[in-house]
């Protein structure tokens, strides 16, 4: 997500929809600047990277849980100004287990 440029990007490529996701956190960010006293006519470059990664475990197939699904994600925020780069890296593990109800 390209927030000074209003672009965003799937596997590299720019893709041309709305996502309210994206208005939402490019509002956000410019709140931000706002709040920080940050000019953003001296930001040359911001964005937000995720990448994520879904997979499944395997089960016993005597238990109750019928699936496990591991969805793992890495967020990457990149400000750059003439001054200074700023980074910030954020991963989580989410795990879903889909249980049978007896």
């Amino acid at each position: 997500m390209d927030l000074l440029n209003k672009k965003i990007y799937f596997n590299y490529n720019e893709i041309n929809i709305s996502l309210y996701i994206f208005d939402e956190i490019r509002a956000w960010f410019i709140r931000n600047m706002e709040k920080e006293n940050i000019d953003i006519n001296n930001i040359l470059e911001a964005y937000i990277k995720i990448n994520n990664n879904i997979f499944e475990e395997p089960v016993n197939k005597k238990s109750r849980t019928k699936r496990k699904v591991n969805l793992d994600i890495n967020i990457i925020g990149y400000i750059k100004t003439d001054e200074k780069e700023y980074i910030t890296d954020k991963n989580k593990m989410e795990k879903y287990h889909y249980v049978q109800i007896r």
